[in-house]
């Protein structure tokens, strides 16, 4: 079935959609590995390459980088202090090139903004901070707070606190793993922003469609078409 909907609702990811991730994450992976370097005999440098490389190999959502990177090296260390400092980190981040102007051209059209995402409350606080992009948003869900995605309640939440219909609704993200299922299955529209560690994942079924950049994101707010089969 082919319909025509009215766009009210843009609800976004953080991650790899509105700033390059890879910016916190490296950054973090120093500030632990100059922790690592002080406390046990070893280099820095090799402890930071062992961090990035489980990374690179298994992206991000992988929950064990630390042991990964780290018991190799014959290294003993408290992972849950590892953890604090990664969560802690407090470096220079930056927003993509395009997302202050289309955050700006949606509030313009009088579009109701929303985030939803994954991850330690604190650290996905502080990157909002850091990123100066908070005072755009008329809901904020974090899903440490309810459920993880891909669960559709923090976006119910978040359509409840900016009372809009899911079906004149979309969520833009870029992980076709998680992303997805959620907004999909209570009838949200989905739009994929290829860039970020993901980008070369496969397209999955509940994905609408795919953009390069967020400024095809306020064409389809000026003119969506959404197409869907459903099977009763």
């Amino acid at each position: 079935m082919r319909r025509k909907g009215v766009i009210k609702c843009v609800m976004f990811d953080l991650d790899n959609t509105l700033y390059d991730s890879s910016q916190y994450l490296l950054g973090a992976f120093r500030l632990v590995s100059e922790h690592v370097s002080r406390r046990r005999d070893i280099g820095r440098s090799e402890v930071y390459a062992a961090l990035v490389g489980v990374w690179k190999d298994k992206t991000s959502i992988y929950p064990k980088i630390f042991e990964d990177a780290l018991e190799p090296l014959g290294l003993n260390v408290d992972v849950k202090k590892l953890a604090s400092l990664f969560n802690a980190y407090s470096g220079r981040i930056m927003p993509y090139p395009d997302t202050i102007s289309t955050l700006n051209r949606l509030k313009e059209r009088s579009v109701k903004l929303a985030l939803v995402t994954d991850g330690n409350v604190p650290r996905q606080t502080r990157k909002l901070k850091l990123l100066k992009i908070q005072r755009f948003f008329d809901a904020i869900v974090f899903t440490d707070e309810m459920a993880a995605k891909p669960s559709p309640f923090p976006f119910l939440e978040a359509l409840r606190q900016v009372d809009e219909k899911p079906s004149n609704s979309i969520y833009v993200a870029d992980n076709p793993v998680l992303d997805f299922r959620g907004p999909k299955i209570i009838g949200m529209g989905t739009a994929r922003i290829l860039r970020g560690e993901f980008c070369r994942f496969p397209k999955y079924e509940d994905i609408d469609f795919e953009v390069k950049s967020l400024d095809e994101i306020v064409t389809a707010v000026r003119s969506y078409r959404r197409s869907e089969e459903r099977s009763r």
